[in-house]
C-alpha cells in the first residue's frame, strides 16, 4: 500500500492527473455551452413565421396539383393544335386557297391587338407547361 501512496504523491502522476481532470472539465464546458447555445438559437427561432412558410408552400402545391388535374383533363392544347394545323393545311389545300388567302389578308388588315390577343390564348396554353418543362 506504501508504494502506491508514493505513486499518488509523485509530482509526474499528480502532472498527469491534472491534464486528465482539466481536459475532462474543459469538455464538459465547452458541451455546456454548445448547450446553451442551441437553446439560445431555438429561443430567437420564429416559429410563426416558419409555419407561415410550410403552409404557403403546401398551398402552392396544392394550387399547382389542382392545375395539373385540371390541365389533364381539358382539351383546349389539342384544340389549338387540331385548329392551327387545320388552318395551315387548309392555306395549302387547293378548294380552300381562296377562302385562306381571303382570310390572310383580312388578318393583315387587323389591329394589332388581335396579334396580341392570339398570341395571348397560344402562350398561356403552351407557354405555362413549356416553362414549367424547361425549369425542370
Amino acid at each position: 500500500m506504501i508504494p502506491f501512496l508514493s505513486l499518488l504523491s509523485n509530482p509526474i502522476t499528480k502532472l498527469v492527473a491534472d491534464k486528465v481532470i482539466g481536459g475532462v472539465k474543459h469538455s464538459m464546458e465547452k458541451k455546456q455551452m454548445v448547450r446553451e447555445a442551441e437553446i439560445e438559437a431555438i429561443k430567437q427561432t420564429d416559429f410563426a413565421k416558419i409555419k407561415k412558410e410550410e403552409a404557403i408552400a403546401k398551398a402552392d402545391a396544392a394550387v399547382r396539383k389542382a392545375q395539373a388535374d385540371g390541365m389533364s383533363k381539358s382539351f383546349k392544347d389539342e384544340f389549338l393544335v387540331i385548329f392551327w394545323c387545320a388552318v395551315i393545311a387548309a392555306t395549302f389545300f387547293e378548294p380552300t386557297q381562296p377562302h385562306m388567302i381571303k382570310g390572310w389578308e383580312v388578318l393583315k388588315q387587323a389591329p394589332t391587338e388581335v396579334w396580341y390577343v392570339i398570341l395571348t390564348i397560344t402562350a398561356g396554353s403552351f407557354g405555362a407547361n413549356t416553362i414549367a418543362k424547361w425549369k425542370k
